[in-house]
């Protein structure tokens, strides 16, 4: 038997119903449950990540599990998707290459000192011009050996908070020029050179206003209903149903924040949230941290919230599995995870499977916890120490080392490359 395409679960378990009977085998429970968020799954990404954990699976069928022609079916229709989908694998080894610049300044109280430009569109063009610099020197600076080596992944990260500015975050509309102006132009990362690379652009932090109308008077959203204005007609106003006499209007509960790494390999985009927000993140002011907004032709302080689906948000996220639009992806055949800062801590990446690179952008931690299969990698490039760090997943967790290092020339910051890594495959 043959598919054309991966099945949908309930004609694999028709087909499949050999290996379906009772008692229930765990291997065949795992490839229902992939088959299954396969088909829930819309992002290509999300597709990819679930396809090659489908393979891995498919593999492991093996004696002394019987011979199944659905399985084989499967196992085929699985390799045939990701060779189309990925390209195969492509990559032996890896080089690591980090940006190790300040992006977390504190005041004598501990409290982060935003630091940048007074206009937030200079503020971010200015980081842009630093980012190309850096990735600039990277290409200059590596062995002509290593950047003419197609079998070998140049992985280039920079730290969390890299793209914050003066106010503690931009606004949607500018942080979406960050990486058109990246790609674009000579030296861009689009550029054929850079065709074996991979980049973590650091991460940009967002802010938008989270703004309902309320009952001043009842301090809630929830008795509001929209009447015909009399004054108005076809038109509605809002109107307090305790009392039609209560003050109501817009009330702002605060600047839902959104942290984002950028990653780029080719043409294709990635981005991560991050999940949880450290009490070092914004400025620690009472209550809380905040960021600066422009509001009513100023500047405005407002508490800051996390954003949809994040810790501490009253809309929880509609998958947990970080394989389904999180923090886990795929590329070239290979499996990585990223953790931004806290999310390393508080261990994001526990029940993800096997991950061969982990990825750890951050303003403040290090390397504390390996999820990789045996021998993968962990990378972190930190903001605070303005340093990084590699190691590897073995028995005593070896340390990268760094082969090459050159201050960036003109701009904050130096360039570290470290010597090449085996990529592990499953």
């Amino acid at each position: 038997m043959r598919y054309e395409d991966v099945p949908k679960l309930s004609a694999w378990k028709t087909e499949a119903y050999a290996i379906h009977k009772t008692p229930a085998i765990p291997l065949v429970a795992k490839i229902d449950d992939l088959l299954q968020k396969i088909e829930q799954s819309f992002a290509p990404m999300t597709k990819r990540n679930l396809l090659a954990d489908l393979d891995r699976a498919c593999k492991e069928w093996k004696p002394p599990h019987p011979r199944s022609p659905a399985m084989d079916a499967l196992a085929e229709v699985v390799k045939r998707r990701l060779a189309y989908d990925m390209g195969g694998r492509k990559y032996n080894s890896v080089v690591c290459i980090a940006y190790s610049v300040e992006t977390g300044a504190f005041d004598g109280m501990g409290r982060v000192a935003y630091q940048g430009r007074f206009d937030d569109a200079q503020d971010m063009r200015a980081r842009v011009a630093r980012m190309r610099a850096a990735i600039a020197c990277a290409r200059a600076l590596l062995p002509a050996t290593t950047m003419q080596d197609s079998s070998v992944l140049k992985l280039f990260m920079a730290p969390e908070f890299f793209f914050r500015g003066r106010y503690g975050a931009y606004t949607p509309d500018i942080a979406a020029e960050i990486m058109p102006l990246l790609r674009s132009g000579d030296g861009g990362t689009n550029g054929a050179v850079f065709k074996d690379w991979m980049f973590v652009l650091g991460t940009a932090i967002v802010a938008s206003l989270d703004a309902a109308t309320a009952c001043f008077a009842c301090k809630s959203i929830s008795n509001i209903a929209f009447k015909k204005d009399p004054l108005q007609p076809g038109k509605t106003k809002p109107e307090c149903t305790v009392s039609p006499a209560h003050p109501v209007g817009e009330y702002i509960f605060g600047a839902t924040i959104d942290n984002v790494a950028f990653i780029q390999k080719g043409g294709e985009t990635y981005l991560v949230a991050k999940e949880y927000i450290s009490g070092i993140d914004f400025r620690d002011v009472g209550s809380g941290g905040f960021v600066w907004m422009k509001d009513q032709g100023g500047h405005q302080a407002f508490g800051v919230l996390p954003t949809q689906g994040a810790q501490g948000s009253a809309i929880a996220s509609k998958f947990t599995d970080e394989r389904m639009g999180g923090g886990v992806f795929n590329f070239d055949g290979i499996t990585l995870g990223m953790e931004i800062c806290l999310d390393h801590d508080t261990d994001k990446m526990l029940h993800a499977e096997n991950l061969q690179i982990q990825l750890i952008p951050s303003a403040g931690m290090t390397i504390n916890t390996h999820r990789t299969i045996t021998d993968g990698i962990a990378f972190n490039v930190d903001g605070v120490r303005g340093d990084s760090s590699v190691e590897i997943n073995d028995s005593v967790k070896t340390r990268g080392t760094v082969s090459h290092s050159l201050a960036v020339p003109g701009h904050p910051g130096k360039v570290e490359i470290y010597n090449p890594i085996l990529i592990p495959y499953v």
